[in-house]
């Protein structure tokens, strides 16, 4: 996977206090307050590990609260301490549910929604592709791409996929894998990449054990047509007046692994 091909866009939250508001589960521009995640309690790690499968069977007319989307985030790269470390955490940044090479977390979370498949209560949260950040803990509407777009990505998988809530996109951005040093580069060629797929394994393990606890199902899928892919992370014209520039603003992107998750109709 090279650096080709990768589509470039802006990623924010929006600034005003009016726009932090809740609006039927939105803020102005399309930006989503999570609910606080819980870190005490919860099902036990080790049936957790012995529990988890991989699942390619969905159940198509089950709703997922918003609540249990806001867990499965925060479990897989939302932030857990404060302390300030090396690489990226020296900017300010703190460190999350996931390790990262260095601390530069050079992966994007992105959350492909449903049409009518997660609700906030009574309300369904918009169809369409969002960003995940951890510093706030919220997700932004990128654009609003639907399901027949998402699959046209998938060689093999469409008859599984399509009956999930949702798809968790795991992309790297292509400006932070670029940080190696001329002698860390002699060392092993491309090693930026590689830390890059290691982070994204991270994640994408944190995501299968969560959704596991969460009563969930899902399963990594790493062979996608990457071009098409890489179009679902494009940000709407429309959008665009509603986003300013944030941790990753103007980063390039290139998908990594996608996770559909959604509720189990079956083991295969």
């Amino acid at each position: 996977m090279g650096s080709g091909n990768s589509t470039n866009f802006w990623i924010c939250g929006t600034s005003s206090e009016k726009e932090n508001k809740r609006n039927g589960g939105f803020t102005t521009g399309g930006k989503i307050n999570l609910t606080d995640p819980e870190k005490t309690g919860g099902a036990p790690i080790w049936g957790v590990i012995d529990k988890r499968r991989s699942i390619r069977s969905f159940s198509s007319d089950k709703s997922l609260d918003l609540k249990k989307l806001s867990q499965l985030l925060w479990a897989a790269y939302g932030l857990t301490e404060s302390s300030l470390g090396r690489g990226e955490q020296k900017k300010g940044g703190k460190f999350r549910a996931a390790p990262s090479a260095y601390g530069k977390y050079t992966i994007g979370v992105f959350v492909f929604v449903g049409k009518k498949r997660v609700r906030d209560g009574e309300n369904c949260i918009k169809n369409g592709v969002y960003y995940y950040c951890p510093n706030d803990h919220s997700l932004t509407l990128v654009n609003k791409k639907s399901v027949e777009d998402i699959l046209l990505c998938f060689p093999n998988e469409k008859h599984f996929v399509k009956d999930a809530n949702i798809i968790v996109l795991l992309a790297s951005d292509t400006e932070k894998i670029n940080w190696l040093s001329d002698a860390e580069k002699e060392l092993a060629e491309d090693k930026g990449h590689v830390y890059a797929y290691m982070d994204s394994g991270y994640i994408s393990m944190n995501v299968c054990l969560a959704a596991t606890a969460l009563d969930l199902a899902t399963v990594p899928i790493a062979k996608l047509i990457k071009e098409r892919g890489n179009s679902l992370l494009k940000i709407d014209e429309a959008q665009k007046s509603n986003l300013e520039s944030s941790e990753i603003c103007g980063s390039k992107f290139e998908l990594v692994i996608v996770l559909p998750v959604g509720f189990k109709d079956g083991v295969t």
